[in-house]
């Protein structure tokens, strides 16, 4: 019989230059491994589980559990696998908005760069599922405006028929280990 023991308490997880509050269940196997994640620059010095849906994070770390060789971490691996869904930020986009025209929101979240998509998230629960299907329905394509290995700043065009006007809103993706994240929109 294997016992596990959770960590129920509040962790302060120092880091430079600030610190995070992390109030999530997780195991001491767990809070190594994020440790270890950190140290090997898979994830950033100021990793907050709590802004990580406790799926994903779960997802996250056995996936990460797969990659362990022995006491070694095999990060060339790790950061060579990419998904095609989020080869570029043109695929990124298509899958987020297809996404929401479905009402797949677990899909869409996956598009953000984890933690990022919270708010957004929030927004389309609001809105119901009718309405967020007709807002994807009425999105035009994204053009871009800069490109780099890290980061693109792409735009899209959106008509308000309430206020007869189109209004330009900017898209940010960044590019972690090969696959194009939505930051912000």
């Amino acid at each position: 019989m294997k016992l596990i023991t959770f960590v129920s308490i509040t962790i302060i997880i120092l880091s430079f230059p600030s610190f995070v509050w992390c109030e999530a269940q997780l195991s001491s196997s767990d809070l190594k491994l994020i440790e270890r994640l950190q140290d090997e620059g898979i994830f950033p010095p100021d990793f907050n589980p709590d802004d990580v849906p406790p799926d994903v994070l779960e997802e996250s770390l056995s996936y990460y559990r797969m990659h362990l060789k022995g006491k070694t971490l095999d990060t060339d691996a790790i950061r060579n696998v990419t998904d095609s869904r989020y080869a570029s930020p043109e695929s990124t986009w298509s899958l987020h908005r297809n996404s929401l025209l479905r009402g797949d929101l677990k899909s869409a979240a996956n598009c953000f760069v984890p933690g990022y998509a919270t708010n957004h998230m929030k927004t389309y629960e609001t809105l119901g599922t009718k309405n967020l299907k007709e807002i994807a329905a009425d999105m035009q394509p994204i053009e871009k405006i800069r490109q780099d290995d890290e980061s693109a700043k792409y735009r899209i065009q959106r008509r308000h028929k309430d206020i007869d006007t189109e209004i330009t809103y900017y898209i940010y993706f960044v590019n972690i280990n090969g696959n194009w994240k939505i930051e912000s929109y």
